[in-house]
């Protein structure tokens, strides 16, 4: 059998037709059209066979004979779905089914298949298969309160604002105490007690007249800068105090003074006394101030004060103070005591000295030879 020319393809067919003879042919498929050359293999005429066409087809899908030795798979288009036949004859393509509008139950697709449906935007919800807008207690039921239909299968909450009260499924204002307290008044289907507010106090007026609140005086707006017990205002007192650091002084807060470089007994400026001491080495009514100063100070030690003859000696308050200098052969604090002119002379002469050798303070100590 020779080969096809480039882009062609051979098929070889063989069968019974009839009571003809078995004959077989070579089928060479053109690619560029709807035909076939068929040629015997025995020889015989060479003929052209057309090749059926999916639409030769209609509605129906699966794998179909060509008509020419071959075979077609025919599919369905988009939204379709390729059904089989109940009866064993051809599949038959099927139109699917879409959503209705509003829908978002699962249904049949009209081909064997279901078809979820969703179509609830935002702040909708499903409810028996279809999509619910949920109702909202301002929206739908302004001025009503306790539980509401939400329209779809659940329920609302609705509460009451602006001080009102639920009555009976309405929102009711309830009734004004004017400003009486120990009372109750009547309104929206019940009664309320009368009472008064934070920083108020009921107050009775005697002699048969209704009670009525009282805004109480306080210390910081009412009494600044006072001090003991003061009319609250409502029948009552209050105890005013100071702050810290002041004392109360005749009704009014003071601030104490401080003791500075006083000493001694001093005025605490709010009738009271400070005991002021001094901290060493400073001493009260000492340095230039004086004894009756009742300052805190300090006095200088002179040399003969601290004992001292000689070098630069602590005066005691903070300072220095020069005692003076040796006349040699003495120095300072050359005998062994501090700020003193001393000398310590030899006790024995040197190696090789005979006869007597100065001690170094003004004297002579004997040698042996």
């Amino acid at each position: 059998m020779g080969s096809a020319r480039p882009g062609y393809d051979i098929v070889l067919v063989s069968g019974r037709s009839g009571t003809k003879s078995d004959y077989s042919f070579v089928v060479i498929l053109n690619p560029n059209f709807d035909s076939v050359m068929i040629t015997p293999t025995g020889g015989g005429v060479k003929s052209c066979c057309t090749k059926k066409k999916c639409t030769d087809f209609a509605g129906q899908c699966g794998s179909f004979s060509d008509g020419c030795g071959g075979t077609l798979a025919c599919t369905c288009g988009t939204g379709k779905a390729c059904v089989a036949s109940d009866s064993g004859g051809a599949s038959t393509c099927c139109t699917k089914k879409t959503c209705p509008a509003n829908s978002c139950d699962v249904i049949d697709d009209g081909c064997g298949g279901t078809l979820q449906c969703n179509s609830c935007g935002a702040g909708g919800t499903c409810f028996n298969g279809s999509c619910c807008a949920k109702a909202t207690c301002a929206g739908a039921y302004p001025g009503q309160c306790g539980a509401l239909g939400d329209n779809c299968g659940g329920t609302l909450s609705c509460m009451c604002g602006g001080g009102n009260v639920c009555n009976s499924g309405t929102c009711c204002a309830p009734p004004s105490c004017n400003g009486a307290c120990n009372t109750t008044v009547a309104g929206c289907g019940t009664t309320f007690n009368c009472a008064c507010g934070a920083g108020q106090t009921c107050v009775d007026p005697g002699g048969g007249g209704a009670s009525a609140c009282c805004t109480k005086k306080t210390c910081a707006v009412d009494y600044p800068g006072q001090c003991g017990t003061k009319d609250d205002g409502c029948g009552g007192t209050l105890s005013c105090g100071c702050g810290t650091g002041q004392v109360c002084n005749g009704g009014a807060c003071c601030t104490k003074a401080s003791c500075g470089a006083q000493c001694g007994t001093v005025s605490d400026a709010c009738g009271g006394t400070l005991a002021c001491s001094c901290q060493a080495p400073a001493t009260c009514g000492g340095g230039a101030g004086g004894v009756n100063s009742g300052l805190c100070g300090c006095t200088p030690k002179t040399c003969t004060e601290l004992g001292k003859t000689c070098g630069i000696q602590n005066d005691g308050c903070g300072g220095t103070r020069d005692c003076g200098s040796c006349t040699l052969p003495k120095t300072c604090g050359g005998a062994g005591a501090a700020g003193q002119c001393g000398c310590t002379p030899k006790t024995k002469c040197d190696n090789g000295v005979c006869g007597t050798q100065a001690d170094g303070c003004g004297g002579f100590v004997t040698c042996g030879c």
